[in-house]
């Protein structure tokens, strides 16, 4: 009896054994300790048993936790970040396992500052340009490949002056357009049942794009944001002649429709030009000037068809024809191959847009199918996503030719996709090693020995405080692992990962299997 009631009491302290995790929140570029920043700390996996805490002047934080993983992110003035990021938006962040044999209680989380990017469009003349449209655009590494996108767009106020701020540092590019103000007041718009004789005769003035630091979009150059700066980027828009584009659309009336003309800009990104409501089947866009445009016109309220087409403009007139065609729709059922290890949770169809990574979702119903409506066409990207880790291994197409797992959805298409999903999966544990210590905050990563183009197939682990890595999930099959101090690495970019190859550990992954495989780091081979 009375020993039975010790070891309840050994149990009961074994239950109740806590350990620390604390340390200092700091000023990435300073080094000075953060005062009112929110720390927060959960369970790895267990969002609803999230701790807070408040840091002082010292900025010093500190939690008693049992013995397990757990993530870390901290917040201050709208903005959060994870712990363990090198640089502003790199890496993942790094979990933090507690135990008696880790050291938990001085953690040193370095906060990145957001900076800022103002300035000043002015014409050629030096006067301000108001309402000019400055558009924002970001370039950074999600899911292992480099991304460019646009970030955010700002309006000029009556000095000429916009500013971006609460932006994370990283490379950006800037671009500039508007229209003299006595040309945005001279644009005629043709109402319904009007003559083509009441288009604009006269050539209208007009600014081509800017593109920062210059005007062409050739001469454009990254501007490098670091963490907490303040930047200022100013542009000098030139007047030069344009020329008018007639656009023809019919459309019913009462919908609402309206016009965008895009160019080819900077880093892939399309230059926005102009928004035009259209209030008629026809409309005049004067001051146009030279150069190759897409002219895309799409309904609003309710009104889902769209059309768009490419035109070339140069030294005269223009006139484009557009008919309205209903929004493009992807469609289809999953199939999965072996009805043995059936999905516990949700499966999910993402298609990703393959110009800037933007992507859509649904959730398979009940039957296996899914929808997407009112798509934007483009070369889109099929993948499963889920907990419970199946992948698409074979799509089929009907309405459009695939490409492996990526195809080019034309306006208007219908296109319907039979997915073969496989559960073939397992798991990676190990430690990334420097001689016999491990490394914490280290990029591992799984690269397909067959050199596989699908970014899915590539898996990257920022290792977590103990230097360890755990792969939940991974297609079955012959991988290369390596391991870099590099979070930014572009590392779903076959080309990207070359030079560490030779350097990495082989890995067999064979299907509901958990391989254990250390790892070290790997110095690039030219």
């Amino acid at each position: 009896m009375r020993t039975a009631a010790l070891m309840a009491s050994f149990a009961l302290c074994a239950v109740a054994q806590t350990f620390p995790v604390g340390g200092v929140v700091v000023d990435a570029g300073s080094g000075s300790p953060m005062n009112r920043v929110r720390v927060m700390l959960q369970p790895y996996g267990r969002p609803t048993e999230m701790r807070a805490i408040v840091t002082g002047p010292d900025g010093r934080f500190s939690f008693e936790v049992p013995k397990g993983r757990f993530s870390i992110n901290s917040e201050y003035r709208g903005m959060r970040q994870p712990f363990g990021q090198s640089g502003p938006g790199a890496g993942f962040g790094v979990s933090i396992y507690t135990g008696p044999d880790q050291d938990t209680s001085n953690l040193r989380f370095r906060w990145f500052a957001p900076g800022a990017i103002s300035g000043k469009v002015t014409d050629d003349h030096g006067e301000p340009v108001e309402n000019a449209l400055v558009q924002l655009i970001r370039v950074s590494v999600s899911l292992g490949r480099k991304v460019r996108s646009t970030a955010a767009w700002a309006r000029t106020n009556d000095l000429g002056e916009y500013r971006f701020g609460q932006r994370t540092g990283g490379t950006y590019y800037l671009v500039a357009t508007g229209e003299p103000w006595y040309s945005a007041r001279a644009q005629q718009v043709r109402l319904p049942g009007a003559n083509s004789s009441d288009a604009p005769r006269e050539p209208l003035r007009s600014y081509p794009p800017a593109y920062y630091p210059g005007s062409d979009a050739s001469g454009a150059q990254p501007l490098e944001l670091a963490p907490g700066a303040e930047v200022t980027a100013d542009f000098q828009l030139q007047t030069v002649t344009g020329v008018n584009v007639h656009v023809h659309c019919p459309h019913p009336r009462g919908q609402s429709v309206i016009m965008y003309m895009t160019s080819e800009g900077v880093a892939g990104v399309e230059t926005f030009q102009r928004e035009i409501w259209l209030t008629g089947d026809d409309q005049t866009v004067g001051g146009v000037t030279p150069g190759l445009y897409t002219v895309r016109v799409e309904g609003r309220n309710g009104n889902t068809s769209s059309a768009r087409k490419t035109i070339n403009v140069g030294q005269s007139d223009v006139s484009v024809d557009l008919t309205l065609a209903p929004g493009a729709s992807v469609s289809g059922t999953v199939v999965f191959q072996d009805p043995a290890p059936k999905p516990q949770r949700a499966v999910y169809v993402r298609l990703v847009d393959e110009s800037n990574g933007a992507s859509m979702n649904r959730a398979l119903d009940s039957a296996g199918g899914f929808s997407f409506e009112n798509v934007v066409p483009g070369r889109r990207r099929i993948q499963l996503t889920g907990a419970d880790g199946f992948f698409a291994a074979k799509i089929a197409a009907e309405g459009a030719r695939m490409e492996g797992a990526s195809f080019e959805l034309a306006a208007g298409a219908a296109v319907r996709l039979a997915v073969t999903a496989s559960g073939e999966v397992g798991s990676l544990k190990g430690f990334v090693m420097n001689g016999d210590k491990p490394v914490t905050g280290a990029l591992a990563v799984l690269v397909p020995r067959d050199g596989s183009p699908d970014p899915m197939a590539y898996r990257g682990f920022e290792t977590d405080s103990d230097g360890s890595y755990d792969y939940q999930n991974v297609r079955a099959g012959d991988y290369i692992l390596i391991a870099v101090e590099r979070l930014d690495l572009e590392y779903a970019n076959p080309a990207a990962v070359r030079p560490y190859l030779a350097s990495g550990t082989p890995v067999h992954i064979a299907p509901h299997a958990t391989v254990k495989q250390n790892t070290a780091l790997s110095p690039p081979q030219h």
